[in-house]
């Protein structure tokens, strides 16, 4: 193993375990747990309908939850370190910047996929306990919900790498935010370019393709209402949220490695 990979592999561990000790972690994890408990009451209301609502806010709290988690995560381990120069301290050693990056992008990554199945497990066990059947699609898009972790924290790093950690948090939320809003914004264009207005029509259809189409990494009415898996859907939404994540991943790189100081 060369010694880029070593490092890597190094600081992937080293952030893991660093983040698994964050209390920060532990939070999410109860905000979760009062989060199904609400969706457990609500549905006691809701006769018959139990399942489908504790399916939909289990799979709502995880991919909401497990978001702000995630640029959290980044922001605190990659972001503060570099504004602290704590950063110098491995950067020191022989130790690419791209590997240091990598390395940081694992470790987030692997925390938040345990920290996501945790959430997605309990809304299952929930639904199992009350005796519901938990649709194929509920399945489904809790994969797409773990991929879509690799998305997020991938956008978190880039803007990491651009912007000190207060605005980089702002900016990562902001897209996550449009992210989820992507379909409004192909529907105002599409309707501004109907009533003639063709250049803000070309605006928002630029942003539409810029910004991460969530809709894509979501099963969630499916899930809820026992529908079917629009075919292929998984395998679109899993290479679309990978190479997604990937291209956030290699702008970090390129910016990181390309400062002159850290």
């Amino acid at each position: 193993m060369s010694r880029s990979w070593q490092g890597t592999t190094t600081i992937a561990v080293m952030t893991f375990q660093e983040a698994v000790r964050n209390k920060l972690l532990l939070v999410t994890l109860v905000f979760a747990a009062v989060l199904t408990a609400l969706s457990v009451s609500a549905g006691s209301v809701s006769l018959g309908h139990r399942g489908r609502l504790i399916i939909d806010v289990g799979l709502a709290a995880a991919s909401m939850i497990g978001s702000i988690i995630a640029i959290a995560l980044t922001v605190i381990s990659f972001g503060s370190e570099v504004k602290n120069k704590t950063a110098y301290t491995l950067l020191t050693r022989p130790i690419s910047r791209w590997a240091y990056l990598f390395g940081k992008y694992l470790g987030i990554v692997a925390t938040m996929e345990i920290v996501v199945s945790l959430m997605l497990g309990a809304t299952a066990l929930t639904v199992s306990l009350y005796g519901e059947e938990i649709p194929v699609a509920f399945w489904g898009s809790a994969w797409l919900t773990l991929i879509e972790m690799w998305l997020v924290v991938g956008i978190a790093l880039f803007f990491s790498t651009v912007g000190v950690p207060v605005l980089a948090a702002t900016y990562s939320v902001g897209l996550i935010i449009a992210g989820n809003l992507s379909q409004d914004i192909l529907n105002l264009a599409q309707r501004t370019l109907e009533q003639g207005d063709s250049a803000s029509s070309a605006i928002l259809q630029t942003v539409y393709w810029l910004i991460p189409d969530l809709s894509d990494l979501s099963l969630r009415p499916e899930a809820s209402n026992a529908l079917e898996i629009p075919e292929g859907f998984i395998i679109f939404g899993t290479i679309y949220g990978l190479a997604y994540g990937a291209l956030a991943l290699v702008a970090a790189m390129w910016v990181f490695t390309g400062k002159k100081h850290v």
